[in-house]
């Protein structure tokens, strides 16, 4: 028996559900081919990701190194909407998540409507500022929504009403 160093270790408090860390512009890893938005839609005036690569943000980002640009309103739609699928579904019940959380950061000059989160196809309104220049702290109690939590196939995050802007969304994740 040698001694040695003594290791540490920290665990987190959450799962991470999507940090946008892992998109780039190179093709195929384009933030756009999972989270989906109104591009050929008309019924959807979102877009995801900035219009040049690496189409994510990179200055304002609540951790890590980037986060999500959402666009909404586009030509006046009064609902933008982007959704990702997950395959295979996931257990949104591991570790004991009871609380679905993301950050969101708005721009002065957006012009707000009804911020929505969808967990499997279930709709849950949530209060954001819109206007705030910060990182805001968005909560779903994940029980209310009524869900088969085990198998959790699609998340959308919404703007609905007479609203455009741009939202940086970073940092969805499942916490007790």
């Amino acid at each position: 028996v040698w001694e040695g160093p003594v290791w540490e270790f920290t665990t987190t408090e959450y799962l991470v559900v999507d940090d946008f860390e892992s998109y780039s512009g190179d093709e195929g890893r384009e933030l756009f081919n999972t989270w989906l938005d109104g591009y050929e839609d008309p019924g959807n005036g979102s877009q995801v990701g900035h219009d040049l690569p690496p189409y994510v943000e990179r200055t304002a980002v609540h951790s890590g190194r980037q986060a999500m640009p959402l666009r909404y309103g586009i030509d006046g739609a009064t609902h933008s909407e982007a959704s990702r699928t997950f395959d295979p579904v996931q257990d949104w019940t591991r570790g004991g998540a009871s609380t679905l959380t993301l950050y969101v950061y708005g721009q002065a000059d957006n012009v707000g409507g009804q911020f929505t989160v969808k967990v499997n196809g279930v709709a849950k309104a949530v209060e954001v500022d819109f206007a705030a220049e910060s990182w805001q702290e968005v909560n779903v109690d994940l029980a209310s929504l009524g869900v088969d939590l085990q198998r959790v196939a699609s998340l959308a995050l919404s703007v609905e009403g007479a609203a455009s802007g741009l939202v940086l969304v970073d940092d969805i994740r499942l916490r007790p």
